[in-house]
């Protein structure tokens, strides 16, 4: 009977033991979910932590040394000319160079972090139904992408991630979670990010990327189809345009891009030996002056500044949702009538996030071209189309069901979604007149315009901020 006793005390005390364990990895556990939710930033691996600091310290360097070529190309008489010929009203002529490059570097510091993607990377229910924010790799390795992603060898000859152990474009899904996600810095304050790489841009979130990112002067990609492998022809310039490990962009040090950004691109319609001071030029007044938003004749974007204008930047770190984006813009053209329209505005609703439309009329998406470079060299197709892009009008149906700092008058939104409904893709000019003067007419944020960073644009019609509770 005592051994007995002895045994039911054991047992007795061995559940104990265990309950108390199970407690004990619960809380925990949920410690351990109530400090990531309260992070700050989002949370990178050893190996993508290692190569952001593997790169800082040259690409802070590069930038600081940048300054003085920086302001040479700022203080060129040619660049000024060009400022005056293609001044929108904002008269940045009158600034003298100093002037000019310290507000183009606040304005750097401000500019959107954008994500275009189309069918062939994910659909729009993705973006309800997922934690994160999958890489190509990633959409690749599950199935989710439709064709085999061609970024290997920027990211291993130039970003330096380790090749994968089963072979190229064989990754495991740990091996492709430590990869890229490719974003791009909206230098020209595109009214929808990077057009030609689909109908939905994501305005991704910088406060939580915290700068755990790699980047290039120039789409990586293209660079190596036009400049290295030369299987892609197009107005560009390679000589003299540096792309390797010494020139990794790792934010905030990224002002050693301008000059290679400035050079490679050549503007092919309108030849001239200073064509690096038309470019910046151009670049200066799209990303500097008010008017670009608000006025009726913009300086409307030539086809590269539209098809690549763009500071490549890369997120690495895994991109949690909903925290991920801020807002979404859906291209018009692509998306208005169809169901995808009406999906997109429902996983907004869900997620939070702001929704905004915009149009790029004309614009085929990068991948609607024939690519296959196996046995010839594929010209870039090319036109003298421009293009505004300077106009994002708010889905005042998405606005009501967030907590924001703006409310849309009735008869606005009413208006709306009439146009809404219609489903007419040639109705945009139409929806211009209605509201570009509206309350729903919103431009990106430029340095100073507001407080907090919970802010994702301003009213074109007061500069009110536009802001999330």
């Amino acid at each position: 009977m005592k051994s007995a006793t002895v045994n039911r005390q054991l047992i007795t005390h061995a559940r104990v033991s265990i309950i108390f364990t199970w407690m004990l990895l619960i809380l925990v556990l949920f410690l351990n979910c109530q400090s990531i939710s309260k992070s700050d930033k989002f949370i990178s691996s050893k190996l993508q932590l290692s190569l952001i600091e593997r790169f800082k310290e040259n690409s802070k360097q590069k930038s600081d040394e940048s300054y003085d070529t920086n302001l040479q190309l700022f203080s060129d008489p040619y660049f000024y000319q060009y400022l005056r010929e293609f001044d929108d009203g904002s008269q940045l002529y009158k600034l003298n160079p100093k002037e000019l490059l310290s507000r183009f570097y606040n304005e750097l510091s401000v500019m959107e972090l954008v994500h275009n993607f189309n069918s062939q990377m994910y659909t729009v229910e993705y973006l309800g139904t997922h934690s994160f924010l999958y890489n190509d790799w990633q959409t690749q390795v599950t199935g989710l992408k439709n064709f085999t992603f061609g970024g290997l060898p920027e990211e291993t000859d130039l970003f330096g991630f380790p090749p994968f152990e089963s072979g190229p474009y064989k990754p495991t899904f740990l091996e492709a979670s430590e990869r890229p996600f490719y974003g791009g810095l909206n230098v020209y304050r595109n009214s929808i990010g990077n057009p030609a790489l689909g109908e939905v841009a994501l305005v991704l979130n910088k406060k939580m990327i915290a700068n755990q990112m790699l980047g290039s002067a120039i789409d990586s990609g293209i660079f190596r189809f036009t400049c290295k492998s030369r299987v892609m022809n197009g107005p560009v310039h390679c000589d003299g345009v540096i792309q390797d490990s010494s020139m990794v962009l790792v934010p905030p040090f990224i002002h050693h891009s301008i000059d290679p950004f400035i050079s490679y691109f050549d503007p092919i319609f309108h030849p001239t030996i200073h064509y690096k001071f038309y470019n910046l030029a151009r670049l200066v007044i799209r990303s500097l002056s008010r008017m670009t938003y608000s006025t009726e004749t913009p300086i409307s974007l030539e086809f590269w500044e539209n098809r690549l204008g763009f500071f490549e930047l890369n997120p690495i770190t895994r991109m949690d949702l909903p925290q991920a984006v801020t807002m979404v813009i859906g291209v018009f053209d692509q998306l208005w009538g169809t169901k995808n329209a009406t999906l997109l505005r429902e996983v907004c609703i869900k997620q939070k996030w702001l929704l905004v439309w915009g149009t790029n009329h004309g614009l085929p998406p990068l991948g609607s071209h024939n690519t296959d470079t196996r046995n010839k060299t594929i010209p870039f197709p090319i036109t003298n189309q421009t293009y505004d892009s300077n106009l994002r009008i708010l889905d005042p149906f998405v606005i009501k069901s967030l907590q924001t700092n703006i409310s849309i008058p009735h008869d606005i939104g009413v208006k709306f979604e009439l146009f809404f409904t219609a489903g007419d893709v040639k109705r945009w000019s139409d929806m211009k007149k209605e509201f570009t003067q509206s309350v729903l007419a919103i431009e990106p944020l430029m340095y100073g315009d507001c407080a907090s960073e919970d802010c994702m644009g301003v009213l074109v019609s007061d500069r009110s901020c536009v802001c999330k509770y």
